[in-house]
């Protein structure tokens, strides 16, 4: 199954290299609440799997819904920053942040995973994904604002 998962990540492809149409249509903030959202609904979906039967479709939904999200997290990370910090800030949001949560969050998920099962390992996952696309709705006059207040790291 791993190895089947691996080879279908290849679904995102060309979904990154077409993304363009999308951002014409739609904001780089409401596509990546779209991505966002994409993510939850595989996740829940994962949760409720009971065979390897549905997970070719999943993955291969899921691609696009990564793909927008990647995409838009990181135009979102490079409009907000200032000029002189864009390495810095996608650095934190792409390494940093990721390895904070991988160590603070890995042994409660293994813990759920052991004692209370994977549904609702899944499930919890799936409401954590939502709730940042809820913050994304409800900061987004700040987030709007940030673009026009971009100040350097370094600020004397």
């Amino acid at each position: 199954v791993g190895v089947f998962a691996a080879c279908l990540g290849l679904f995102e492809v060309p979904w990154m290299l077409g993304m363009n149409r999308i951002y014409r249509r739609v904001s780089t903030r409401n596509a990546l609440m779209i991505g966002l959202a994409g993510q939850a609904l595989f996740t829940l979906s994962l949760a409720f799997l009971t065979g390897t039967t549905l997970l070719f479709p999943l993955i291969a939904m899921r691609g696009f819904f990564y793909a927008i999200q990647n995409i838009s997290l990181t135009l979102i990370v490079t409009e907000i920053s200032h000029p002189a910090n864009v390495a810095t800030n996608q650095a934190i949001t792409w390494v940093t942040m990721p390895a904070l949560a991988a160590i603070l969050t890995g042994p409660l998920a293994g813990w759920m995973y052991e004692n209370v099962g994977p549904r609702p390992l899944f499930i919890l996952a799936s409401l954590v994904i939502v709730v940042g696309a809820l913050i994304l709705v409800v900061w987004r006059r700040t987030i709007d604002t940030a673009r026009h207040e971009r100040l350097p790291l370094h600020v004397n």
